[in-house]
């Protein structure tokens, strides 16, 4: 990983997330954040999933895990479950639906089914399932745009190192 600059910036970025969100808490999430931590260092030396997809992940797994997991069971202001039309707002964790997309200024994102199911595997299941599933190009990008938007929202800053990263 050290020959290899892209790696070496990426993995400071994980390095600093984890610390940020996790310096000052319990024993037991400090444990679990170590472990998402050098498991997403692993994956990323191996180099066997797009560091698109392994950033994303990481970025929405670390959310959750410090308590800033998003809303993606149902439409904020209607309450309507999750279902084929729904927007994510990235500023505030939250979905909408159709229907109530246009009753906020905030700018929503639309997501497809694909998209959502990527976000909840991210946050909700085993570690390596985690980072086991594959999108298309265009969801991926999209995936890796809604990861670093919000989680940079919940931070209230932009990290150097994400910076260096881009």
């Amino acid at each position: 990983m050290r020959t290899d600059p892209e790696k070496l910036a990426l993995a400071a970025y994980f390095a600093r997330l984890t610390y940020d969100l996790f310096s000052s808490a319990a024993k037991e999430d400090c444990a679990k954040a170590l472990r998402l931590f050098l498991n997403t260092l692993a994956f990323l030396e191996e180099d066997k999933m797009p560091k698109t997809l392994l950033k994303a992940v990481f970025e929405m797994r670390c959310m959750a895990m410090s308590g800033y997991r998003p809303d993606l069971s149902a439409c904020r202001i209607c309450k309507k479950s999750a279902g084929d039309a729904v927007f994510f707002l990235p500023q505030r964790g939250q979905l909408v639906c159709a229907d109530c997309k246009n009753s906020g200024s905030e700018e929503a994102v639309s997501l497809n089914g694909d998209l959502l199911c990527a976000m909840k595997s991210a946050m909700s299941s085993d570690l390596k399932e985690a980072f086991s599933f594959r999108l298309g190009e265009k969801n991926l990008r999209r995936f890796a745009f809604l990861a670093e938007t919000y989680c940079i929202a919940r931070l209230e800053y932009v990290p150097a190192t994400l910076r260096y990263y881009k």
